[in-house]
């Protein structure tokens, strides 16, 4: 998963050059039996996107089929943690 979660990372840091890059844990609750290691990165306004986003990862781990995973994005007009709470 780290090798993904990394893949990952450097994927939205090189797309969203010039905005803010955090990466979080869910929301407290089952996910982390669920899906362990499983984080959001949080991504701030900047050149090209004016909102928030939020994109998942950890979720193509245990839902890939044929090799291909998923992971699920959000994009918000503000940072608030209830996004946190729907990514998780």
């Amino acid at each position: 998963m780290a090798e993904a979660h990394d893949a990952l990372r450097n994927h939205l840091e090189d797309f969203f050059r010039g905005h803010l890059v955090d990466c979080l844990p869910g929301v407290a609750g089952p996910i982390g039996e669920r899906i362990p290691g499983f984080r959001i990165f949080r991504i701030g306004p900047g050149p090209r996107f004016g909102g928030w986003t939020y994109v998942s990862s950890g979720c193509a781990d245990i839902a890939s089929a044929d090799g291909h995973g998923l992971e699920f994005v959000l994009t918000a007009r503000t940072d608030d943690w209830q996004h946190l709470e729907s990514m998780t």
